[in-house]
């Protein structure tokens, strides 16, 4: 079963706590998705993603933000939450699971329902 990373804490973009959330961040400059995927993630839990695939764009109206959204089948590294300030806690989750949380957007939900008809 796959599980999925979230970080629970504080949504610096909506101030938002207590909530789930993915784990990234926004493109710096001329910064490609890969290079911000690989930054954020080293940032964030300390790992360094070997394997990785794009599996989504999510657009959220409410803040006319898009997310681009990764599946790491691969990493080196082992995660850890290393943000303190914007995340309390990292955990893994299914998707059934990850439908239960109270997530930070809506499109999260969306996401996770159609890759569990999947």
């Amino acid at each position: 079963m796959e599980k999925f990373c979230w970080a629970k804490g504080l949504n610096t973009e909506l101030l938002i706590r207590h909530v789930w959330d993915m784990i990234g961040g926004h493109c710096e400059n001329s910064e490609t998705l890969k290079r911000t995927l690989i930054r954020e993630l080293q940032e964030e839990i300390g790992v360094t993603p070997i394997q990785f695939e794009h599996i989504s764009t999510l657009f959220d109206s409410n803040n006319d933000h898009t997310y681009h959204v990764f599946v790491i089948t691969d990493w080196k590294g082992e995660p850890e939450c290393l943000q303190i300030e914007e995340h309390s806690m990292i955990e893994w989750f299914g998707i059934k699971e990850a439908l239960k949380l109270e997530l930070a957007l809506p499109v999260y939900r969306e996401l996770f329902s159609s890759l569990e008809d999947n």
